[in-house]
Parts: C-alpha cells; structure tokens; sequence
C-alpha cells in the first residue's frame, strides 16, 4: 500500500505543476493582450501602417518628378517664344546685322557643276552634281547680238538671274540705248557676287546687292587667260599673251581646259564665300 500512495501522490504533483504552467502561460497572454492597447497595435497592423506609408511617399515622389519635368518644359517653350518674338522685332525694325541675300543663293547653288554651268557641257560620265538647264549661264555674245553659233551650249535667254551688269554702264559710258545688259548700280563700295561670277547665276537678279559680273572661265580653270583685251569676261589677275583677233570659241575653251569642280563655302567665318 505504501507503494501506491507514493505513486498518487507523484501523480498529484506532476498534476500540480502543470495546472501551475498552464496558469503562467494564460497569465503572460493576458499580459501581453493588455501590454498592446489603445496606445498601441499588434505587429500586423504595424507592418499595414508602414506599407502604406511607403506607398504615400512614392506617389509624392512622382508627383514631385513630373512637376519638375512640366516646369523644365515651360522654361524651354517661354525660351524659344522669346527668341521668336525678338527676332520678329528686329526684323520689323529693321536688323543692323541681316543676312545677305545672296548668301542664300550662293547656299543654294554650292551643288551645281562648274563645267556644265559655265562651259554648257560636262564631260564626266559619273558626275553626280547638279546640272540644270534652267540656270546655266547665258552667252555674253548673245546677249552683244554677235553669236552665229547655231550648236551654242550656253542659254540664249534674257535672263535677269543670269545676265551679268554692264561694265561700261558702271563707267559711264554706254552709249547702248537697248543693252541687252543689267544696268544696275549698287555704289562703289559694292563687292563681287562671288556664286555669280564663279557659276554665272544668282537666285536674286537684278536685287542683289552685290555686282553681278562673269569671272573668266579660263582664269578660273587654269589660273590665267590668253585672249587678252577681246576676251569679254571679268579678271581679278593681269592677263598674259598678246591679243587675238578672235576669241576663242566655247567648244574650244571646253578642250583647253581640264575637267574642275568648284564649290562654295557656306558664308560663315570669314564673311566671305570662298571658292575651292
């Protein structure tokens, strides 16, 4: 008997002590359920709060990049309609630093063919520059009544783009009533239309502001020419060779000379537009 009273009584205890742990445990959640009150919340609501915080920053964040971006945009386009409005200004006044106008004809033609310009014909079978009819240069005998070329290859046509301006206007002394030439004066201090002496067309004619006068194509070419005081075009160099009784014909000028591409330079550093 003494034996099984033991038994109870270890039986008892371990009953005992675990009805104490099972009070403990119930305790600590009651404490823990009374420690997260009105002041403060579970985990899960903690981790909710904090996820949408971060959702609130981002949005603001946006919002911030593309205000940003808006007034980037204003700033350009107030910018540009600024210039605008200057420029239009300057132009209705009346701008001290405008461009040529032949500037932009010279712009224009930088492409034509020198060849096919100046001498009618182009003796390159792959050129891949422009060759236009309509703006080849006009011959100077035609227009002095004294061509009898019936194969001429330069344009018998009066041509205000294309018809050089009377030298002996210039002097004053063209005694011509009907002169097929521009008789245009632009002042002394006027200088060479550089695109027409080179390729004997100007987009602007008789409005140029520059003088309108045909370099020799042999000077050009070949840096010099022969005819002497019978040839009809404008030199910048002294002439070599004693004169002839005829000049030359343009069929001729074409097989003297060597094939040549000129081109122009924009306007731009210098102010000038240069020939290569």
């Amino acid at each position: 008997m003494s034996d099984e009273k033991r038994k109870r009584e270890e039986l008892q205890e371990k009953i005992k002590s675990l009805a104490s742990k099972l009070k403990a445990q119930k305790e600590s959640k009651s404490s823990r359920g009374s420690a997260w009150g009105s002041s403060q919340k579970p985990p899960s609501a903690v981790v909710e709060n904090s996820r949408n915080a971060t959702r609130s920053n981002l949005q603001l964040q946006l919002k911030q990049k593309k205000t940003a971006e808006l007034r980037k945009e204003i700033s350009k386009l107030s910018q540009t309609i600024q210039k605008k409005t200057r420029n239009s200004e300057a132009n209705q006044k009346g701008n001290p630093y405008p461009r040529a106008p032949q500037q932009a004809a010279a712009n224009q033609d930088k492409h034509f063919c020198f060849n096919f310009q100046r001498f009618g014909v182009c003796d390159k079978r792959k050129c891949t520059l422009n060759h236009d009819p309509q703006k080849k240069s006009v011959c100077l005998k035609y227009l002095m009544s004294s061509c009898s070329d019936k194969q001429c290859l330069l344009a018998h046509v009066a041509d205000k783009k294309r018809i050089p301006v009377c030298e002996k206007f210039l002097e004053a002394i063209c005694p011509l009533t009907d002169c097929r030439l521009l008789h245009v004066y632009n002042g002394e201090d006027a200088s060479l239309c550089e695109g027409y002496s080179v390729l004997g067309y100007c987009q602007d004619g008789e409005n140029c502001t520059r003088k309108h006068l045909l370099q020799c194509p042999n000077e050009l070419t070949n840096g010099y020419c022969v005819e002497g005081i019978v040839c009809y075009y404008m030199h910048k160099h002294p002439r070599r060779g004693v004169a002839r009784s005829q000049p030359q014909t343009n069929q001729a000028r074409s097989r003297i000379r060597s094939p040549v591409e000129v081109k122009l330079k924009p306007w731009g550093e210098k102010g000038k537009n240069h020939v290569l």
